[in-house]
């Protein structure tokens, strides 16, 4: 019928199965389709095991292991041994067999459990080195670099040289969690205090004053400055707060403290004993920033009570420089 391939045929077919398949695919056109059609067959198994294993489809080689697919599954439709295996050497079929090193690459990764890891280093890509590059510019280009590497096609052949960028840029983001999660901490047990020993003062009743410490504690973490750094998911397994959340929670408690004890101030303008003396002056010496604020806050609290009130207040500023 004219379907029967030559020997050269024969030749290069057997060829390419011992090659490609790693087999001996013996002789006769039959004995050569065999051997094409079970291994045609295991391939396709074991693409079906790959694209049911979780996060498969996140890999950037789905076009090729599909082109794959098609191809081997061409040779099992073929009517007759003769047509498999000339099969073989048509270019549509030959062309996407040449994916066959990259699906045992890609079987290595999966059962070597890199995928897992694989599918953490993209979870990292986006959010949280993005969060770390803001606070750190310099790190953008490298950043830029592990994404790019990381999304490529040289995903397989540059894994560890990948991994070692991951791992890098992950320490400099635990070391920036890790600080920030302290420092927030320390604000929201530093208010609290503050709190406590100003409501001490003006003798305010514990149960408005627990409400209060309430509020400002959703700020924290009750697994205290040094959190439980999740190497997975980069935050803190306790309060589950990324980054920039904890960051912002470092000036939000200020903001928090200021007006809970403005609540506060107006409960106690409400009271017919008066908390505050019609006027106050004092003198103090400012050296720094957090002595300014100490001292406006003073001012401002009393203000607050006044105004509360319903009075008007004549406020007078004056400073000066010390010689020298």
């Amino acid at each position: 019928v004219g379907v029967a391939p030559t020997d050269k045929e024969k030749k290069r077919v057997r060829k390419f199965v011992s090659e490609k398949f790693g087999v001996d695919a013996g002789v006769t056109t039959e004995q050569i389709s065999k051997a094409i059609e079970t291994e045609a067959q295991e391939r396709l198994q074991t693409i079906r095991d790959l694209t049911r294993t979780d996060g498969y489809h996140r890999l950037q080689y789905t076009d090729e292991v599909s082109l794959l697919e098609g191809a081997l599954q061409k040779l099992l439709d073929q009517p007759s041994p003769s047509h498999r295996v000339k099969a073989l050497l048509d270019p549509e079929v030959l062309e996407p067999l040449n994916h066959l090193p990259l699906l045992q690459s890609l079987v290595e990764f999966v059962e070597g459990k890199r995928i897992k890891l694989y599918l953490t280093m993209r979870k990292f890509a986006e959010a949280p080195l993005s969060n770390i590059v803001n606070l750190d510019p310099s790190l953008e280009d490298k950043a830029a670099i592990f994404r790019d590497t990381l999304r490529g096609k040289s995903l397989l052949t540059e894994w560890s040289t990948i991994y070692d960028r991951f791992r890098k840029l992950k320490e400099r983001h635990k070391k920036k969690y890790v600080e920030a999660h302290k420092k927030c901490q320390s604000n929201v047990d530093e208010a609290i205090t503050s709190l406590k020993q100003w409501t001490k003062k003006k003798r305010i009743d514990p149960s408005q004053v627990q409400r209060t410490v309430s509020s400002l504690q959703s700020f924290g973490c009750v697994a205290g400055q040094e959190g439980d750094y999740d190497e997975t998911a980069f935050l803190c397994n306790v309060c589950r707060r990324i980054l920039t959340t904890v960051q912002s929670a470092e000036t939000l408690v200020q903001n928090r403290l200021s007006e809970e004890k403005e609540k506060l101030i107006a409960v106690l303008a409400e009271q017919k004993r008066s908390i505050y003396d019609k006027r106050i002056s004092s003198t103090k010496r400012i050296g720094n920033k957090r002595e300014l604020s100490g001292a406006l806050e003073e001012v401002s609290e009393f203000v607050k009570y006044w105004l509360a009130q319903k009075k008007k207040v004549k406020l007078k500023v004056e400073g000066e420089t010390e010689s020298g």
